[in-house]
């Protein structure tokens, strides 16, 4: 997140924030290292295409007045729930929504779980979501079978 949002402010190339930023605090632990690498190159590489979803979703709220930090964590959830079939999509919402009480207001763990939720729903009915392994894909959504 902290990558995303230093090139967000600044325009600067994600490689290089990448090293400053990531590579150096997880160059001992090569999976979360791949993992970074992976989430950020995925958002950078479809963020138009999420940005659709979002402003699709979002229910009487002008998409540029969404807090940065609120965007880039629910750009994060929608490229891990379309784009890493392994991540379980609870998963995603939850860590979002943890890392949104850390990082962001006390109301956007809520606007992100309903976003997230919503996005969910949208991708599980029109076949977006391409989630594989035993217990990825819960078939409930906010409580319906």
């Amino acid at each position: 997140m902290q990558m995303l949002y230093a090139h967000d402010l600044s325009g600067e190339d994600l490689d290089g924030l990448f090293f400053d930023l990531v590579q150096r605090d997880l160059a001992e632990d090569e999976a979360a290292l791949g993992f970074a690498r992976d989430l950020a190159r995925e958002v950078s590489l479809h963020r138009e295409e999420i940005n659709v979803l979002i402003t699709d979703k979002l229910q009487r709220w002008d998409f540029a007045r969404v807090a940065l930090i609120d965007r880039l964590l629910i750009q994060m959830g929608i490229t891990e729930l379309m784009y890493f079939p392994e991540i379980p999509p609870k998963a995603t919402i939850n860590e979002l929504i943890e890392i949104a009480k850390d990082y962001s207001t006390e109301e956007s763990g809520k606007f992100i779980n309903g976003l997230l939720h919503s996005v969910l729903t949208h991708l599980r009915d029109n076949g977006g979501l391409n989630k594989t392994g035993r217990g990825l894909v819960d078939k409930q959504v906010n409580g319906k079978a």
